[in-house]
């Protein structure tokens, strides 16, 4: 029922619930749809057998029949047949002699119940709270982890942001990328000399043909042709430049980040623990390369303006006089103040169009994900209405930028565009004037007066068509700032996270001993939730310790502190090899076997050897790797997969009890000190999880594990027991007869 605190709030359950709250809600959705028969796939490991047994009544006391698939032989009592494969076409069906409890199936990787009671349901808002019966978690507000963004403002100007990513992008200027830009340039000014010598031909093709010139016209056609082959250069040229500058600026600025990314877990705290800057696959991924290719898109657009209005100013001024051009100027500044005046904030609407995008994806990605999940369930409409509703979220903002874009064009184009052709024409009037009065303007220079007047209509058009591009630059620059601070965001965050280790600044250091140890250490959340308060536990060389308790009592979060992925709070943390924050590789020290199975991409032999890279090429390695897949029961894989260098989707191709047995290959690989069980074996039968626990102990390993099984308990020295989820504990010796074998 806690849960209910989220009421109103937009959650990403996924991240937020562990996974005993989530098979415990799964739960709470069949009771809500009181379905005749439930198909119960391994969905109660991460639940106390104390909850499982509340499950299994409420299936009863609705009616609903179960059958359910476990390796779990406490699971017998509540069914009323045992159905059992052995995996080569076999099978057998036994009573349980259970009382009208539940039927069940065994196989050498599953176990199926099934079961009939009849009782009058009860409420879907009852059931809920039923199942969820954990009390509400208690709060002890240390405070909330308080985020590095919240504690710097640095670089919150966009300007600020642009700059700091620039001396990333541009190091120096020896640098290739300032060489690149050194030719970007010297290729627009190249355009603009261009540019003035096709007004000046303009200018000149009026001159000759009043004065009736035709070898003057052969010779304007020849240079021409010149002209025409040189502009036929520079513009592919500048198009080169522009996407290699692009390329090279995505490459540094992804270098940059990856190196922030992929130091201290930074990719994980991001992920879970600040969450200010979200979305962090999608800066990385799309929004940096948009950013790239739009800066070095802009470069050009800056220097081309800036050169036509230097230049053709210049001329406009040696032919109109200052006055005139002082008017043009002041025409040209009155419509930037009113184009500024009512441009949109495009920074703003870029930046949530993209937000937007990224979860349009999202659930998109887990439709791929739990794709399997969905399809039993059925769930086509309720993901149909689900991810349209996030593309018309999209859409309606797209519109809505669409909208805004073409009010504001309606003005750009009328103040750039329209309106420039009449001051051209008013400005070739006064032109006009100014050589009437000087009274030879119809003697002898018909042609000059030709040639001036289109000359002038070019320089301004040139004039005007910079002022357009720089009035552009205000609209292109805010649409820029969009993807630029969401990249400098995350930019910042990495920097405070693994530069300066923003995280661990007030928290004490993790110790290096010999053994693990917590001496009066609080577990709190990143909320601030405080679920195990002054623990103090020692676990010694091979002497295993059991973690238990009911879901959210901080035995998951115990480890994370342990990791370093969450911060301790107060007390002290000790361990082999010490704090991670030397960068210093602590695998041989300590290694966490998860609940969740991971599958690295990569080849067969990178499942066991994962974090390093696995070189099939090394008889020997893969000599000791078949060892290991035969210490686990997994050698048919080799004949499966057709050899180690095999390549595959591993999460789609294997079932849960052999990648979790393959969690085992890769503990057993590494021989670490210290292994830290995390409900890594719930899909492996029980008698197979005694080998498992026995080849460990003879490779030296001491086990932590994380169970809700009473079984394990055989298997270790003491108890640690999280009662409640508000910070109180007990450690049990369990003593010489349940000591580890």
């Amino acid at each position: 029922t806690y849960l209910l605190n989220y009421d109103g709030h937009e959650v990403n359950w996924e991240e937020m619930l562990s996974l005993g709250e989530t098979q415990r809600l799964a739960m709470a959705r069949l009771f809500f749809h009181k379905p005749v028969f439930a198909i119960l796939d391994e969905c109660t490991s991460a639940v106390s057998a104390a909850a499982e047994e509340r499950l299994y009544d409420l299936c009863a006391e609705l009616n609903i029949t179960c059958i359910t698939i476990s390796h779990r032989p406490a699971l017998i009592a509540y069914h009323d047949y045992k159905l059992e494969l052995d995996g080569r076409g076999s099978y057998s069906v036994l009573p349980t002699n259970r009382p009208a409890r539940t039927g069940l199936v065994n196989t050498s990787s599953s176990l199926i119940r099934a079961s009939s009671a009849a009782a009058a349901p009860t409420s879907a808002d009852k059931i809920v709270r039923h199942i969820m019966a954990e009390e509400d978690a208690w709060k002890l507000k240390n405070s909330p982890l308080l985020s590095p963004l919240a504690v710097s403002a640095q670089g919150s100007s966009p300007w600020q942001q642009m700059r700091r990513l620039l001396s990333v992008m541009v190091p120096g200027w020896r640098d290739k990328d300032a060489m690149r830009l050194a030719a970007l340039a010297a290729v627009v000014i190249g355009r603009v000399w261009l540019s003035d010598r096709v007004a000046h031909l303009n200018g000149r093709t009026v001159s000759l043909l009043l004065q009736d010139d035709l070898p003057g016209f052969k010779r304007l056609v020849a240079i021409s042709l010149v002209q025409c082959v040189m502009s036929s250069v520079l513009a592919p040229t500048l198009h080169y430049l522009t996407n290699s500058l692009a390329a090279s600026w995505r490459g540094r600025l992804s270098d940059h980040l990856y190196k922030m990314y992929f130091s201290n877990s930074a990719f994980y705290k991001i992920a879970s623990l600040y969450k200010d800057v979200g979305q962090a696959d999608q800066r990385i991924t799309q929004d940096l390369d948009r950013m790239s290719t739009e800066l070095a898109n802009t470069f050009p657009d800056v220097i081309k303006p800036a050169a036509d209005l230097l230049w053709f100013s210049y001329k406009a001024w040696d032919l109109l006089g200052w006055k005139n051009t002082g008017l043009l100027y002041l025409y040209m500044l009155a419509g930037l103040g009113l184009l500024r005046v009512i441009t949109p904030d495009f920074a703003a609407l870029i930046k949530l169009k993209q937000t937007l995008t990224g979860a349009y994806r999202f659930v998109h990605t887990r439709l791929r994900t739990h794709g399997e999940s969905i399809a039993f369930f059925g769930g086509d409409k309720y993901e149909k209405e689900l991810v349209h509703h996030q593309f018309q979220k999209l859409l309606s903002h797209e519109s809505t930028i669409a909208r805004v874009q073409a009010c504001y064009g309606i003005a750009d184009d009328f103040v750039v565009k329209q309106l420039p052709h009449i001051v051209t024409w008013v400005l070739s009037f006064v032109y006009t004037l100014r050589l009437s009065a000087k009274g030879d303007v119809y003697a002898d220079q018909g042609s000059q007066l030709g040639h001036d007047l289109r000359f002038v209509a070019s320089a301004v058009s040139h004039i005007f068509l910079a002022f357009g591009e720089v009035l552009h630059l205000n609209k292109r620059f805010a649409e820029i700032s969009g993807y630029t601070s969401r990249v400098a965001e995350l930019d910042h965050m990495l920097c405070l996270l693994s530069g300066s280790n923003q995280l661990y600044r007030d928290n004490p250091r993790v110790k290096d001993s010999n053994a693990v140890q917590f001496a009066d250490a609080d577990i709190v959340t990143p909320d601030g939730v405080c679920l195990v308060h002054s623990l103090n536990v020692t676990v010694p060389p091979q002497q295993s310790l059991l973690v238990t308790g009911p879901n959210t009592s901080g035995k998951s979060s115990m480890f994370r502190v342990l990791g370093e992925l969450w911060p301790a709070r107060s007390g002290n943390v000790s361990k082999p090899g010490g704090s991670v924050l030397d960068g210093k590789s602590h695998i041989k020290d300590i290694f966490l076997v998860p609940q969740r199975p991971y599958n690295p991409i990569g080849t067969l032999a990178d499942q066991i050897t994962y974090p390093v890279k696995a070189d099939v090429g090394n008889a020997d390695l893969l000599q000791s790797l078949d060892k290991l897949l035969a210490a686990v029961d997994l050698s048919h894989l080799l004949e499966r997969q057709a050899g180690w260098s095999a390549v595959d989707n591993w999460a789609d191709v294997l079932s849960l009890g052999e990648q979790q047995r393959l969690g085992m290959a890769r503990l057993f690989f590494h021989r670490p000190r210290f292994a830290v069980l995390d409900q890594c074996t719930d899909a492996v039968s029980a008698d197979f999880e005694e080998k498992l626990y026995d080849y460990a102990q003879s490779l030296g390993i001491t086990i932590i594990t994380i169970s809700q099984r009473p079984a394990l308990m055989g298997r270790h020295t003491q108890e640690l027991r999280f009662l409640d989820g508000k910070g109180s504990w007990e450690l049990v010796q369990l003593g010489a007869d349940h000591g580890a074998k």
